[in-house]
């Protein structure tokens, strides 16, 4: 299950469209405070989290950190407008994908840090 955090919700509404065609089960929050309390409830059943870099409250990658602070050292990708180039990211454990981005692009960064789905899929929509 991958819990999926944004604040925009015609974004989050995209999303999570998205992650259930790929085949992935969804819990989503739309800040930072709500992705907290559902982790707490969830966590023996989140796989993953995808998170916007920029919301209210605090960042995605202090969210990752907190999360991660419970002891589940989850995989994570972090969304942002911004170019990847142009962003000072920690090393190694959490993807980073810029949207706007093809959803096919999407389903390739998730492969990458989530457990593959077996979906084949050709995916055209851009988001």
């Amino acid at each position: 299950m991958i819990l999926l955090v944004e604040p925009d919700p015609d974004l989050r509404s995209v999303l999570f469209q998205l992650l259930e065609i790929l085949g992935y089960q969804v819990l989503v929050a739309p800040n930072s405070e709500m992705a907290i309390h559902t982790y707490l409830q969830y966590s023996a059943q989140i796989d993953g989290i995808i998170v916007a870099s920029n919301m209210p409250g605090m960042t995605g990658l202090e969210l990752i950190e907190t999360v991660r602070s419970y002891g589940n050292h989850l995989p994570a990708v972090l969304l942002s407008v911004f170019d990847a180039n142009q962003r000072v990211l920690p090393q190694g454990d959490v993807g980073f994908l810029s949207v706007p981005c093809s959803a096919d692009m999407i389903k390739r960064k998730l492969d990458v840090y989530f457990k593959p789905t077996g979906h084949d899929l050709k995916l055209a929509a851009v988001i």
